[in-house]
């Protein structure tokens, strides 16, 4: 973990509900001066702890209709084979999210299409004719309830 303290806490609990803020508001906010504030951020990146800036869209405006997950069992558990899917899973267009999990499943997925044709030409370059998938089951999300991209970030502070 980054060595942190609670300005940095601070810091990153701002930035992840508003990222357009200004330096100066945040530096005030936070309570250091602005040249402060910029070098803790600029840190922040540089250190990997802030991965990136992003708007977040809402899926149904732009035509993205279903979001679909999937579990996904692989036929061997060999190294070879499950860098080999993660390679082809990353690099998909539609996965959103992919995640290797314990249990029966070996990869879960966050798929995003405009309609079930898109996800059946999908499924079908992504598993059906791919000898490293077993099986796979998919989840088609009806309702999306919660979409939270925040992490509470001062309950991992040692220094609360």
């Amino acid at each position: 973990m980054a060595d942190l303290d609670r300005i940095d806490f601070r810091i990153l609990t701002i930035l992840q509900n508003d990222n357009q803020i200004s330096n100066a508001d945040l530096a005030d906010t936070v309570g250091v001066s602005a040249p402060t504030c910029l070098r803790r951020v600029r840190r922040l990146r540089e250190e990997g702890v802030i991965t990136g800036d992003v708007c977040i869209v809402d899926p149904a405006k732009i035509g993205s209709n279903l979001m679909i997950i999937v579990e996904v069992e692989l036929s061997e558990e060999d190294t070879t084979s499950m860098k080999e899917f993660e390679r082809n899973a990353v690099a998909h267009r539609l996965v959103k999210q992919c995640y290797l999990v314990t249990g029966d499943t070996d990869y879960v997925l966050f798929v995003s299409t405009r309609d079930m044709g898109e996800y059946e030409n999908f499924a079908s370059e992504m598993f059906f004719s791919n000898k490293l998938v077993k099986k796979f089951k998919t989840l088609m999300v009806m309702t999306r309830l919660k979409n939270d991209t925040t992490f509470d970030v001062a309950r991992y502070n040692p220094r609360s």
